[in-house]
């Protein structure tokens, strides 16, 4: 992948105005014209002066010129920084994006364990000490890994007092998101984790809570305390297959206001599903088509009865700065609910099983990819998971 980076100032004129002018016409709103490659296909990110990025794909009608269109409200004014993306477009074989997504997560998200050492870094498991005694399990996030998920959570002082309740017993399990569904990250973890004793603790966010659920409609592995964060379990409508961009956009929607540490997996992630959409291809990702609203498999992710956790759920009701809408999910009406940027919010307390505490949050300081940063998702994990059982 190339990509060129370029900031514009731009300011919509007055209405009675003949409007911007391009190189041979005049045009209603400002674009973004690059000379087209033949063999390259192409996508735009853009990042407005808020820190809200999003992508953009240029027009098809023309095949000299990639035409990127913008929107700036009437008599607005932005600064964007844009990011031209550019990939060889080559052939895909066998099933286009599946294959895409699972050459990727080969490559850069094999699964694998690690447990979080005495310093907050990550180690290989010490299996000894893991079958000591209860063990707390942290699952990650679509496209992204534990050491970024719970970076925010793991750096923090109310981490290092929960880590010592377990006595250091900490895995992290990292997992394809896309090409993998759900029984395949089920039945690896097993393969891995069935000769503990357990009893097993979760916290989770997004798909990860999905994976949380799955695990528990297994049964094998014996969980005491579940906590679903950010989660889909009703559902999200930018999951569905004709929503991609729609779905990636929710994902970077706020990461340029996030630490890099945090950013970054995500990122990479979503970068590899931006050139399945700029080459048009079809996505049905396993995955990724659990998160969709609709889908019956969601009512079936229900505890065994060999496995009866207490569960507890946050949710995230985001507002952008100065009052507005959350895009991602309300335009088109796809969803008026309120989200996270990603998911409903009401679908994170709905797990299919009786909720033992909730954690409601709103506003423009929390986002579903920042939860473990804020001080009340802190507070509420070290009291649901304090040593003692509840």
């Amino acid at each position: 992948m190339l990509a060129a980076q370029f900031t514009l100032n731009i300011e919509a004129r007055p209405t009675e105005s003949l409007g911007l002018r391009s190189r041979s016409a005049v045009a209603a709103h400002p674009r973004v014209i690059v000379p087209r490659r033949s063999g390259v296909a192409y996508a735009m990110l853009q990042t407005d002066e808020t820190g809200a990025s999003s992508f953009v794909l240029p027009l098809q009608h023309d095949q000299t010129e990639a035409v990127f269109p913008l929107t700036i409200a009437a008599h607005g004014a932005t600064r964007r920084t844009l990011r031209v993306l550019m990939w060889r477009a080559q052939p895909v074989t066998d099933t286009g994006a599946l294959a895409i997504a699972a050459a990727w997560e080969r490559l850069r998200r094999p699964s694998q364990l690690a447990q979080c050492g005495p310093e907050g870094g990550w180690i290989a498991p010490d299996w000894p000490e893991l079958a000591r005694g209860p063990v707390l399990l942290l699952l990650h996030d679509t496209f992204s890994t534990p050491q970024a998920t719970f970076a925010d959570w793991v750096g923090d002082a109310s981490f290092a007092a929960v880590l010592r309740g377990y006595g250091g017993r900490c895995l992290a399990y990292a997992h394809p998101t896309l090409a993998s569904g759900l029984e395949e990250n089920v039945s690896w973890l097993w393969s891995q984790i069935a000769h503990l004793p357990g009893p097993f603790d979760i916290v989770a966010l997004g798909r990860g809570g999905l994976l949380a659920r799955a695990i528990s409609a297994d049964g094998r592995l014996p969980l005491r305390r579940v906590c679903q964060v950010g989660t889909p379990n009703n559902g999200t409508p930018l999951a569905l297959d004709a929503n991609l961009l729609r779905f990636l956009d929710g994902h970077v929607a706020m990461l340029a206001c996030i630490p890099n540490r945090v950013a970054r997996a995500t990122l990479e992630g979503v970068l590899c599903m931006t050139r399945v959409a700029a080459l048009g291809l079809a996505a049905a990702l396993p995955g990724v088509s659990i998160q969709a609203t609709g889908n019956p498999a969601l009512r079936a992710l229900r505890p065994s009865s060999q496995s009866a956790p207490k569960w507890f759920t946050v949710s995230a009701q985001f507002a952008r700065a100065g009052g507005h809408g959350n895009a991602p999910l309300d335009a088109d009406d796809l969803a008026a609910a309120p989200n996270d940027l990603v998911v409903p919010c009401e679908g994170c307390h709905e797990p299919g099983t009786p909720v033992t505490d909730r954690l409601r949050l709103g506003g423009s300081l929390v986002h579903h990819h920042n939860y473990f940063a804020n001080s009340h998702v802190r507070a509420h994990l070290a009291q649901w998971f304090a040593a003692d059982p509840l």
